[in-house]
């Protein structure tokens, strides 16, 4: 069975990757902000790629938990970094083997908030179909993170998908779990919503056991090669991926300026929690 990611005949999608380092780790939410700004004027897709090291993503809704301050100096005490973006959900770790996504609609594509789930699980069940990977769609609710768009493989999540909508945009995105130590990601968050006060059903029972990565099924798998394989995937359905035009817009004033106002508004967001 094929699986449909983009219904136009032979769309372009533009192509970036980034890695933001612990001192620049808010510029990856101030980023996809900017890009929600740009994608207006191309009028195209964007498929945007980054990573981070060791970097705890914190929800609007983390800033509910009872024991809020207790639960960030043990991130710290632990060598993890952390932020709060500025999105509702809650808490993912994101280091060098958990592959970031962000796919980018312009106001054009006019999607609704089930259909732009749909959207992300098709690329990456796309993505993993030649190697026979069936992603399976359904809430672990034991996760991490947990949604209804939780990706599976057998009974264990290895990704999750969210949304963000503004000024017409709309920016779908998803974490993937290629490589690393993932029961020492879901101690972490267990740990961090324990030392936070966190009880169900607000706040997840996390479970370490109950997620898993690709290279558990695909030995020796690389980040980088994940990301060729999601590529490859899209192009199996005749779309063009440039690489090139969306850096050019990188070193125009336009950017700059979304850029600072959306990073200005996250070091606002967050300023020290007392």
């Amino acid at each position: 069975m094929t699986i449909i990611i983009f219904e136009n005949p032979t769309p372009v999608v533009d192509v970036l990757q980034c890695h933001y380092p612990p001192n620049k780790m808010l510029a990856a939410f101030a980023d996809t902000q900017a890009f929600m700004r740009l994608v207006q004027r191309t009028q195209r897709p964007l498929l945007h790629y980054w990573t981070l090291e060791q970097t705890v993503i914190l929800g609007l809704r983390d800033r509910q938990l009872p024991q809020l301050s207790a639960g960030l100096q043990g991130l710290g005490q632990t060598g993890w970094h952390y932020f709060f973006r500025n999105a509702g959900g809650l808490g993912i770790p994101s280091d060098q083997g958990i592959l970031n996504i962000s796919l980018i609609l312009p106001p054009n594509y006019q999607v609704t908030i089930n259909q732009g789930y749909q959207m992300m699980t098709a690329l990456l069940q796309a993505g993993f179909a030649a190697e026979k990977l069936a992603l399976v769609p359904g809430e672990v609710a034991t996760s991490y993170c947990p949604g209804t768009f939780d990706l599976s493989l057998g009974t264990q999540k290895v990704a999750g998908i969210a949304q963000r909508r503004s000024r017409g945009a709309t920016a779908i995105m998803a974490y993937l779990g290629v490589n690393g130590d993932q029961p020492q990601r879901g101690e972490l968050m267990r740990t961090f919503y324990q030392a936070s006060g966190g009880q169900p059903p607000l706040f997840p029972a996390v479970d370490p056991q109950v997620m898993t990565t690709l290279a558990a099924f695909l030995p020796g798998l690389q980040v980088r090669q994940t990301l060729q394989m999601i590529q490859a995937g899209l192009q199996t359905q005749g779309t063009e991926l440039d690489p090139l035009r969306f850096m050019d817009l990188l070193a125009e004033p336009e950017y700059q300026t979304y850029f600072n106002q959306a990073q200005q508004a996250l070091i606002e967001l967050n300023q020290p929690i007392q």
